[in-house]
């Protein structure tokens, strides 16, 4: 189910992204650009690689490029050049359950 209404020509942000498969579901669905945030940058390795593997569903074009940020959503500061207004179209989320884990 596409509640976000990630598709063609986009701009997704995940804002706790992780390894980014959020994201991978919204450039197949024709995102133009897709951004993620997340605390932990050694989540992404291997994402770029991944991306390039696919194609998009609908024009058979390779993927949009991810665009990895480290940082915390709930501390602006760390994350400040994506609160640009209209940045974005869609935010996709499924957010973390270790919070408050060690």
């Amino acid at each position: 189910c596409n509640l976000a209404i990630a598709g063609l020509g986009k701009r997704v942000l995940d804002p706790c992204c992780g390894s980014g498969s959020l994201m991978l579901y919204a450039a197949a669905l024709g995102a133009s650009q897709v951004t993620g945030v997340d605390s932990d940058p050694s989540v992404w390795r291997g994402a770029n690689e991944e991306f390039a593997r696919h194609v998009c569903s609908f024009t058979s074009l390779p993927l949009a490029s991810p665009q990895f940020y480290e940082g915390d959503v709930l501390n602006p500061d760390s994350t400040e050049p994506l609160w640009t207004p209209n940045n974005f179209d869609a935010i996709v989320c499924d957010p973390p359950y270790n919070i408050g884990a060690p």
